[in-house]
């Protein structure tokens, strides 16, 4: 099997079927919409095959898992409208193959972004919107194919890079301590923490 695509499927699924980490030669694995919950198995990184995986509007919760760095030949990562918790794995800077979206927008992500993130050169789409992420936003220096970005609805902190410039202000909307353009200037924030 090299496709599984059940979104929204009529099936009942509860659990992610632990028979799918036996398909090796498996290419996408989307199970959007199917109301899944319990943690992302540690088994993923079994997949090694796989180039897409979707398992955005679930209830999945829980870290995401570090054996993620196992899906290397990953060119699209959407674990988006879930519960997972945690830190944002630095493995995921390891997915140098990334290319179409990395899409981690509502669940409820802790931390710093790691640096690792910011050396997906490939990437065209980084969402990681609607979150707890905190810390300073990383660099995008390196990000040369990023062509749309959405770090809004965290609680991000400091001035923004001269790199940032150029992306609409929403990308950045619901961080109240951040600042620089395309973001409130930096004095306003002063005067505001005053």
């Amino acid at each position: 099997m090299e496709l599984l695509v059940l979104t929204q499927s009529p099936f009942s699924l509860l659990l992610i079927p632990h028979e799918l980490f036996n398909c090796s030669k498996l290419l996408d694995l989307s199970l959007s919409g199917n109301s899944l919950n319990g943690s992302l198995p540690s088994e993923i990184g079994k997949l090694e095959s796989v180039n897409v995986l979707n398992l955005d509007s679930n209830q999945l919760s829980g870290p995401i898992p570090p054996t993620i760095r196992q899906l290397s030949k990953l060119y699209e990562l959407r674990l988006s409208r879930n519960n997972f918790s945690g830190q944002t794995p630095d493995e995921i800077g390891q997915l140098q193959n990334l290319q179409s979206i990395l899409d981690l927008n509502y669940n409820n992500l802790t931390g710093k972004i790691p640096p690792s993130i910011g050396t997906l050169s490939k990437l065209e789409t980084l969402d990681l919107s609607h979150n707890q992420l905190t810390g300073e936003l990383p660099q995008v220096s390196e990000m040369r194919s990023l062509g749309r970005l959405n770090f809004s609805y965290n609680n991000f902190q400091g001035k923004l890079d001269r790199l940032y410039a150029h992306w609409p202000a929403d990308a950045f909307a619901g961080n109240m301590n951040i600042c620089g353009s395309p973001h409130k200037k930096c004095k306003d924030l002063m005067l505001i923490l005053l």
